[in-house]
């Protein structure tokens, strides 16, 4: 999804997780933003495009192995790779670079259980 506009990937993200925990993991604080995004009202920083694009192809791959219904409990649950936090709060809280590691291991490894 690198190539779609960011609008589909909020939308998207949305549809997965809701709205608090795709809100969450961009790092802002304002429903309104995630709103304007999914509209194309507005931009988000890069940072946070890449943030939730990453989030959206993770969300693909736990989707894939196990359903649409496991995703958002899958983002919000402790994860044993992960140092017992959540993915989602891996990508709220760490860098950039550390997240997409260590959050792309982790949902590798759930798709291989």
């Amino acid at each position: 999804m690198g190539g779609q506009p960011i609008a589909k990937v909020v939308f998207a993200l949305r549809l997965r997780l809701g709205t608090d925990l795709t809100t969450y993991i961009a790092g802002v604080s304002s429903f309104t933003l995630i709103r304007e995004w999914t509209f194309g009202v507005s931009r988000s920083s890069s940072l946070r495009e890449h943030r939730l694009r990453l989030a959206f192809d993770v969300a693909r791959l736990v989707e894939r192995s196990g359903g649409r219904t496991v995703v958002a409990p899958w983002f919000l649950a402790a994860n044993v790779a992960l140092g017992d936090r959540s993915p989602a709060r891996v990508l709220h809280d760490d860098d950039f670079a550390s997240a997409r590691t260590a959050v792309i291991l982790a949902a590798n490894a759930f798709a291989t259980v």
